[in-house]
């Protein structure tokens, strides 16, 4: 067994549960989440869904570019599923989806390669009192270049749901 497998099993050993925070979000949050005093009050729950969509995002990229990795489907399945349950064990995530894609030419002689940005694509639910965020993190071709994004908001209080141009 390699060392980056046997670390993989490790990790995901060490990720408990289903992966899903106990802050869940939902109706009330303004009375259960502790770190709300911190936050400007004009802040919409709308505005901070969004804002821990970009944790979320920020945590998957900027944690794993780098990990090496092998491009068979078994193990970028396994690593994609260790993402997604990292990113669910934040404060008011609800789902969390990771698919991780090498092309056959990027391993070199040694049979591995490394995470880039080029390889992502996330998507993370967050739900803050009335909204929910949908945002997302893949590589876009014309931009060259990883980008992280709103993807979606909704707002349970209101009838008004936010999505981007197609």
């Amino acid at each position: 067994m390699t060392f980056a497998r046997i670390r993989l099993k490790e990790a995901l050993r060490n990720v408990k549960g289903n992966g899903s925070s106990s802050y869940a979000g939902g109706y009330g949050v303004k009375d259960t989440d502790p770190s709300r005093k911190y936050f400007d009050e004009s802040l919409s729950d709308r505005e901070r869904a969004v804002f821990e969509g970009g944790i979320a995002l920020a945590t998957a990229y900027h944690q794993f570019v780098g990990t090496p990795l092998r491009s068979d489907e078994r193990f970028l399945t396994h690593l994609g599923g260790l993402i997604e349950r990292v990113l669910k064990v934040q404060p008011f995530r609800t789902d969390s989806k990771v698919r991780l894609s090498v092309s056959k030419e990027e391993p070199g002689a040694f049979a591995y390669t490394s995470l880039s940005g080029k390889m992502f694509d996330v998507s993370v639910t967050i739900r803050y009192g009335e909204a929910t965020a949908t945002c997302r993190l893949r590589y876009i071709d014309e931009l060259s270049f990883p980008l992280m994004y709103v993807e979606r908001v909704e707002n349970s209080e209101a009838t008004h749901v936010h999505r981007r141009p197609s």
